[in-house]
């Protein structure tokens, strides 16, 4: 669908024309720091995404009066108001108001079923509830559904393995589950087990304004087709596919991507476990404090690939591995190839078509569901697992010739796709991938915020791997693994230093001014031979040791906006685009370990 202009939802691509974001008292989106020519620069290359929190979906507040209530316990449901009914344990809310649910039930179920304008909150007050056939919260239809945790609330959701009912895109999936717009706020807690594919999902916009959330599931973590959008909130995510993402990618009219984004601007977000831990199209991050520990790439923006992706097992248009209709699924998992549905299109495997019993009211008209079975075994990791890459013997870093990589951005020579970026303004960012620790699609935006990553250091794979150009104007970064050149609109000095050898996970890096004082640090989550470091106070011509658990390895002084160089003193070629990989040697490292950002390292940060 196309955005609604009346719902406050718009994208810009910055060509000369930038514009902030809004979340009613929240601050609007930066500018680019560097001002004059490299600001000019800067807009060639970056975009902004832009979406504005409703009173709705930041009004944590309910009142009982006016308020219908119900109470499960086991099979039963008492109700008392008007705008609901009960009947073989689902709770079927048919008008717009505000439901005030608590209580206890293994066989239950919570239908919103309203007009297609009208707003429903749902307010969680110590309920817990289960489905054994159907998602356990569903929102069939409603302008806008609202779910509300209560304060010192503590609130748990589960569903099952398969469902009864489902449409012949195999929806619903998640838990929760919306077709509509759906926000969590409050200030309560939420537990959310999803046993069949996904945890939270909306089929709109996803957005979460407050509330303490844990979400494990079999698939992905929370997914907002056409967009998620965070401004608080404590969310852990265990997931076996995707942590948090969006996977709509929709050109209007005029050519420009009009869906599919992830905006984080506050909150506490860790993703100890997935496959990748965010993906979008589009990823704008302004705020928060995110931890991610991946097994592929930490951070994945894609786009279609009718645009110079690639897609995979998926028709023109998907992201690789996408499901029906164009919603990302099940890439293809280290040791397994992605799942296949009738006809070999991408799709969930044990389902047939087929006739089955309705669960709860449906649209009028609706076709014949889709018999859910069996869901392939791929079960959340076990608690104090770290997913990564196998430990295995690494060779040294290899002397890379200055011609094989070109600076100025560009991954492998591959073709970086129409609107596809990621664009860091503020936040702190501790990310490690299996894989890349960030990999994008498109163009790389660095303006603000503590960002620390690690990935590989030789291959096809980085710290920070893209297929456009990376501009950094601000913020501190630091890695363990290779990181594509910054471009020439860059106004932040970078230094990207290779290795003589390999380094171990949890080493310490450190980048000293001449005074000993540390400017970045930050302890590796994986094997590296490359780091690059960047921040504010890198100044050119001077000269700064770059040390290691410790021990000075070399001074290095900088030269120009990006200074590229081995620590035997040659040349090395940081990132590349036609011509080579640019990739320094190495090797793969162990699985990544529980990085953190060091207190110490005055330039970095201030908390552990």
């Amino acid at each position: 669908m196309k955005w609604k202009r009346d719902a406050g939802i718009a994208f810009a691509i910055a060509a000369g024309l930038l514009f902030s974001a809004g979340c009613g008292a929240t601050d609007a989106s930066p500018e680019p720091e560097g001002g004059g020519a490299a600001s000019a620069a800067v807009a060639a290359v970056a975009a902004y995404v832009s979406y504005e929190f409703s009173d709705e979906d930041t009004d944590s507040s309910f009142s009982g009066q006016g308020a219908s209530t119900i109470a499960f316990d086991g099979d039963r449901a008492t109700i008392n108001g008007a705008g609901v009914s009960s009947a073989g344990g689902v709770v079927t809310v048919s008008s717009a108001g505000t439901y005030v649910f608590s209580g206890e039930t293994d066989d239950g179920q919570i239908v919103v079923y309203v007009g297609k304008n009208d707003v429903v909150r749902l307010v969680l007050d110590n309920l817990s509830i289960a489905c054994p056939d159907g998602p356990p919260i569903y929102s069939m239809r409603a302008g806008k559904t609202v779910v509300v945790l209560a304060e010192g609330s503590h609130n748990t959701v589960r569903d099952a393995a398969s469902y009864t009912q489902t449409d012949e895109d195999g929806e619903p999936d998640a838990a929760i589950f919306s077709k509509d717009s759906l926000t969590i706020t409050g200030a309560g807690a939420l537990s959310v087990e999803a046993s069949r594919l996904d945890g939270i999902c909306s089929k709109d916009v996803l957005a979460i304004t407050g509330g303490t959330i844990d979400v494990r599931a079999v698939d992905d973590g929370l997914r907002g087709t056409d967009g998620v959008a965070i401004s608080d909130g404590a969310l852990t995510v265990r997931a076996g596919g995707q942590g948090i993402k969006s996977t709509k990618y929709e050109e209007d009219e005029n050519g420009e991507l009009t869906e599919g984004f992830l905006l984080i601007q506050g909150g506490a977000i860790d993703i100890p476990e997935c496959f990748e831990g965010l993906e979008a199209p589009r990823i704008q991050i302004d705020g928060g404090d995110i931890d991610i520990a991946a097994s592929d790439d930490g951070i994945n923006g894609a786009g279609s690939a009718a645009d110079g992706g690639t897609a995979g097992a998926g028709t023109a248009g998907q992201i690789p591995g996408t499901r029906p209709g164009g919603q990302e699924w099940d890439k293809a998992r280290p040791g397994g190839e992605a799942a296949q549905g009738a006809g070999g299109a991408p799709g969930r495997p044990g389902m047939d078509a087929g006739d089955v019993p309705d669960r709860a009211v449906m649209d009028a008209g609706d076709v014949p569901g889709v018999e859910a079975g069996d869901v392939p075994d791929r079960a959340v990791m076990d608690a104090g697992d770290v997913p990564g890459v196998d430990a295995g013997g690494a060779p040294p870093a290899q002397a890379m010739n200055p011609a094989q990589g070109m600076a100025g951005g560009g991954g492998f020579g591959e073709m970086a796709q129409s609107g596809v970026f990621l664009r860091v303004t503020g936040g702190t960012l501790d990310v490690s991938g299996g894989k890349d620790g960030i990999d994008i699609n498109g163009d790389i935006y660095i303006g603000g915020g503590k960002i620390m990553i690690s990935g590989q250091s030789q291959g096809m794979e980085g710290a920070i791997d893209l297929d456009g150009t990376l501009v950094i104007t601000g913020g501190d970064l630091i890695t363990a693994g290779s990181v594509t050149a910054p471009g020439a609109a860059s106004a932040q000095n970078t230094l990207v230093f290779s290795y003589s050898g390999q380094h171990t996970a949890m080493s310490l890096i450190e980048l000293k001014d001449g005074s000993g004082e540390a400017l970045l640090a930050y302890e590796s989550r994986i094997g590296f031979s490359v780091s690059a470091f960047s921040s504010p106070g890198l100044k050119d011509g001077e000269t700064y040791a770059v040390c290691i658990d410790g021990e000075k390895l070399a001074d290095v002084t900088l030269s120009g906006a990006t200074t590229s160089i081995a620590q035997d003193g040659g040349g090395y070629a940081a990132g590349g685009a036609a011509g080579g990989s640019g990739r320094g040697g190495g090797g793969w490292g162990g699985a990544p370990a529980a990085g953190r950002l060091l207190p110490e390292a005055g330039g970095i940060a201030d908390a552990a």
